[in-house]
């Protein structure tokens, strides 16, 4: 009688566990190769996060107008940045005493070098305060905010989306309504004008070395060396320290909050956003302090402040959301359109140019009925056209 061999099943192989995790590794991989190979600086968290903690941020800013404006009565600018930021760096010290250790001598180098910036800009900006208005210094001050685009197209060769152009202008307009009372180029004016460059500078600086991981040591050195700055500014007079509860307080809250805790944030912040979106982002600084002056100081919420205030908040809306801008240039143009107006053949950011281009070779119309001509030739998209 003959046998019939019987079949039996391979057995799986014992390496399937390890081509699954294989698998997985290489899908982490794809997912994440951005952080091997491009800026690993800026994908950890979303951009939405810095500029949500930029926005109070410049909130804190904006608290700090009426408390410099009752504590420079009695403290010189100088004297009063010296000790703000002294206090700043030991608070920074004291929350996290290891923020240097493991620090690389690159990297503070370069939070060296923000600091020098930021302290010069700080330092001139005093100076040059005490030869025009403060609100003619504001308005000046707010230059950065034009410079840092520019800048950073001619020093770093970025590359400058069209919303983020439109939303400088925005910002620019609308701190000038809010601040701006007469503007005679002066010395102060001048001196202003040359610290707006450096905290373009600064914000440009953070923008292209900033890491979310040595956000707390870049922060510790950077008060450091803005401390060592503004005490060189204070030293031909001798310094003068805060005395009654009043003053201390204030320079409590502008060391510890206005002082570290603001650059702390702006530092991880700028580790995830751009430093011209940053830089629209922080004009909301003088919307902020016009709300605390209401507040605080009871001043009156005039047609300026609001014109101005709406101005500053469309700029970040185009800075933000150019696709919402770009739909309603497209819902314009097609209102416009029987009136004899011609359509631009692209309107708007990535997501309306899809919307609103003319369609080439090859390619179906909106309705999906009838192909496109030959090559060489446009015909326009029946939708907006």
């Amino acid at each position: 009688m003959s046998t019939t061999p019987t079949l039996r099943r391979r057995p799986r192989p014992l390496a399937t566990a390890s081509s699954t995790r294989s698998t997985r590794t290489s899908a982490r991989t794809s997912r994440f190769a951005l952080l091997r190979t491009g800026d690993a600086r800026r994908t950890p968290a979303p951009a939405t996060v810095g500029i949500g903690a930029l926005v109070g941020v410049t909130r804190v800013w904006g608290s700090t107008f009426p408390l410099l404006k009752d504590a420079l009565d009695r403290i010189p600018a100088a004297d009063l940045l010296t000790v703000r930021f002294a206090v700043a760096t030991l608070a920074l010290l004291a929350l996290r005493p290891t923020a240097l250790v493991g620090m690389s001598r690159r990297t503070a180098a370069r939070a060296a070098l923000l600091g020098l910036l930021y302290g010069v800009a700080q330092v001139l900006q005093t100076v040059g305060l005490e030869h025009t208005s403060a609100s003619v210094s504001g308005f000046v001050t707010s230059a950065y905010v034009v410079l840092t685009p520019v800048l950073g197209a001619l020093v770093l060769r970025r590359r400058v989306p069209a919303p983020v152009w439109v939303a400088v202008a925005l910002s620019t307009a609308g701190i000038g309504v809010l601040s701006l009372r007469g503007l005679a180029v002066g010395p102060g004016e001048a001196l202003t004008l040359l610290s707006a460059a450096f905290f373009a500078l600064h914000i440009l600086g953070l923008g292209a070395w900033a890491s979310a991981k040595d956000a707390f040591g870049v922060s510790v050195v950077q008060l450091a060396v803005v401390t060592v700055v503004s005490g060189a500014a204070a030293a031909p007079g001798g310094l003068t320290l805060p005395h009654g509860t009043a003053d201390l307080l204030a320079v409590g809250y502008l060391a510890v909050v206005a002082g570290a805790g603001a650059l702390l944030v702006q530092t991880w912040a700028q580790a995830h956003v751009a430093p011209e979106r940053a830089a629209v982002v922080m004009t909301l600084e003088p919307v902020w302090a016009a709300a605390f002056s209401v507040a605080l100081l009871g001043e009156t919420l005039g047609p300026r402040v609001v014109v101005g205030g709406a101005a500053v908040l469309a700029a970040m809306v185009v800075c933000e959301r150019p696709d919402l801008v770009a739909r309603l240039v497209a819902r314009l143009a097609a209102t416009l359109r029987p009136l004899g107006h011609r359509l631009p053949d692209v309107v708007g950011p990535r997501d309306a140019r899809r919307t609103l281009r003319v369609h080439g070779a090859g390619s179906r119309s909106r309705e999906g009925r009838q192909p496109g001509p030959a090559r060489g030739t446009r015909t326009p998209c029946a939708a907006c056209c």
